[in-house]
């Protein structure tokens, strides 16, 4: 049996989503920002960036992951990693 809180998102750490998807750092840190649940703004703010840089990073993220959605990119992170 595992119990685990409903309110707590978990999350691989960026580290293994960037090894399992091709993405850079930062790029892993935005995807593991967006997956815990965070808006693109505040995933910015989280990895030091502008938002427009963010915006550049997910378009790369996009391309690495062939996806073109966050919804898709989320649950490929979710599934891939096996940490929902």
């Amino acid at each position: 049996m595992f119990v685990t809180d409903p309110d707590v998102v978990r999350v691989a750490p960026h580290a293994v989503i960037g090894r399992l998807l091709g993405l850079t750092q930062t790029e892993a840190r935005i995807a593991q920002a967006l997956a815990k649940g965070r808006v693109l703004e505040d995933a910015a703010k989280h990895c030091g960036v502008t938002i427009s840089t963010a915006r550049t990073y997910l378009k790369s993220i996009f391309a690495k992951t062939r996806t073109s959605r966050q919804s898709e990119l989320l649950r490929l992170i979710w599934t891939s990693t096996g940490f929902t």
